[in-house]
Parts: C-alpha cells; structure tokens; sequence
C-alpha cells in the first residue's frame, strides 16, 4: 500500500497544507507586531527627506535625518531575515503552495500598519 506524502495530494496533504496556512497567518499577523517598527521609520524617513526637499532654507540636508536612516536600517535587517527563515520553515516542513503562500505572507505583517493608517488607531502617537 502506497503511503501519501504530504504535499503529494490525499486527505493526508490537504492536512498539512491547510496546517501550513494557519500557522503562516499566526506566525506572520504575530511578525507584523515587529514589522511595525521598521515601517513605522521607514513612514518618518520619508517625511523628513520630503520636508527636507521642500524647505529652502539653506541648512544641511542631513540635518535631523540621521538617526531615522538609521533606525529604519538597523530595524530591516533585523527583521527582513526572521520573516524569512520563519516563512520558509513553514513552506519546508508543511504542503502550502509556494507562490500564493509567499504573496500572503508578503502582505499579512501590512496588516497592523495600515490598520494604524486607515482606522487612526493612535499606535505611532502610543509608541512614540
């Protein structure tokens, strides 16, 4: 008798694919918590380079910068290779389908930031 191999089709691989997807939207809505911060810089770098284009009065442009490029830096590479790993134990060790599943987990940690956008639910005025 042939054994089913998840992944392979069966009840078996309709399991562990549908294992996969709940514990990729648990581990990346979690993850989104954590891909608050680099966002949240990432948003304040972006208006101070916009203020700082828009301000013509002749002070440098590094000036009040700084220390947002770097913390928009240190918190990506912080984060960017644990959403990696973390995601791709999940495709490894479950039967999900690659591509859907990386487009999903791709947008899932967006959640908790536009939530903040859209609904104006305080997190960057309780954060910082």
């Amino acid at each position: 008798m042939a054994e089913v191999v998840a992944g392979q089709g069966g009840p078996a691989g309709r399991r562990a694919a549908g294992l996969g997807w709940v514990a990729g939207v648990v581990v990346n809505l979690g993850l989104g918590i954590f891909a608050f911060f680099p966002l949240v810089f990432t948003r304040l770098l972006v208006s101070a380079i916009g203020f700082r284009l828009g301000d013509y009065s002749g002070f440098e442009a590094r000036d009040g910068i700084d220390l947002v490029v770097l913390m928009a830096g240190l918190c990506w590479v912080v984060f960017l290779p644990v959403w990696f790993l973390a995601n791709k134990l999940i495709v490894r060790w479950t039967a999900v389908p690659q591509r859907p599943y990386w487009l999903v987990a791709a947008g899932l940690p967006l959640v908790l930031f536009l939530a903040d956008i859209v609904f104006d639910l305080g997190l960057v005025r309780a954060v910082f």
